[in-house]
């Protein structure tokens, strides 16, 4: 999808939205799997996420939302593979619906994997403004979708 006459770059890649007959009102795409510090998740199969004939399951892309919100086995293993990579960190206290929480307290510099949605064509990184929002008392976390 493209709004405007704007000049796309040359690096713009694009993947095609999906249509749910079951419900027409959000769109679709195909996620093939999720990455998380440039590897692949283990458990995470493309089959989690397809959207069937009849219109049940599939991805929808919200920009409305802050919470990305997976079934339970795509993120169970996406939040083994992060605090796998984020190992590093001080933990703290689960938060609300967020079971996968870090003490930044003191640092003036944070490094955690890049967590990447596979689609085809080109790869989906969620920017760290869908992170702000999390940092309470120098707290950020990883949601359930509890």
């Amino acid at each position: 999808m493209v709004f405007c006459n704007l000049v796309i770059s040359r690096a713009a890649r694009f993947t095609p939205l999906l249509k749910n007959p079951k419900l027409d009102t959000f769109y679709y795409v195909e996620l093939l799997g999720i990455s998380v510090g440039g590897t692949l998740v283990r458990g995470i199969l493309a089959s989690l996420f397809q959207l069937d004939r009849t219109g049940n399951g599939g991805v929808i892309i919200n920009s409305g939302t802050s919470v990305t919100q997976l079934t339970r086995p795509a993120y169970e293993a996406l939040r083994v593979a992060f605090r796998v990579g984020a190992a590093h960190l001080k933990r703290a206290p689960e938060y609300s619906l967020f079971d996968t929480c870090f003490d930044l307290s003191g640092m003036t510099q944070v490094k955690v994997p890049t967590v990447v949605f596979e689609v085809p064509m080109c790869h989906f990184q969620p920017g760290i403004t869908k992170f702000r929002w999390m940092i309470r008392e120098l707290t950020t976390s990883l949601s359930s979708g509890r």
